[in-house]
C-alpha cells in the first residue's frame, strides 16, 4: 500500500482526501477515501468510504483485458506432472520434440 507514491506502515493512519495505491496480487487500485468509519462493518458500507479513480478503473480493465488475451499455461496445471507428462517435458528441454 502507498499513499502518495510511497510505502506505509499498516498502523499509519488514514486521513480523508487521500490517494492511496493498493496492490492486491498483480492488480492495482487507486482510490481516494471519502470518509472514515467509526468502526469496522460490513463489505457494502466499506465500499462507500472510498471513490476508485477513473485512470486507475481504465488501467485495471487494460490489464484484466490482456491477462484474458495471453493464455498462461501454469495457470491451466494443478498439481505435479504425472511420469509421462515428466517424460515429455524432459524431452522437450534438450530439444528432443514428441
Amino acid at each position: 500500500m502507498r499513499v502518495a507514491g510511497e510505502r506505509i506502515k499498516p498502523a499509519r493512519e488514514t486521513r480523508i482526501g487521500e490517494s492511496l495505491e493498493i496492490q492486491v496480487g498483480d492488480t492495482r487500485y487507486e482510490v481516494i477515501v471519502r470518509a472514515l468509519a467509526k468502526a469496522r462493518g460490513p463489505a457494502a458500507v466499506a465500499r462507500e468510504l472510498y471513490a476508485e479513480t477513473g485512470a486507475s478503473v481504465a488501467a485495471r480493465k487494460r490489464h484484466e483485458a490482456l491477462r484474458r488475451a495471453v493464455v498462461d499455461p501454469a495457470r491451466a496445471r494443478k498439481g505435479r506432472p504425472t511420469k509421462k507428462e515428466g517424460r515429455q517435458l524432459r524431452r522437450v528441454r534438450v530439444g528432443v520434440l514428441l
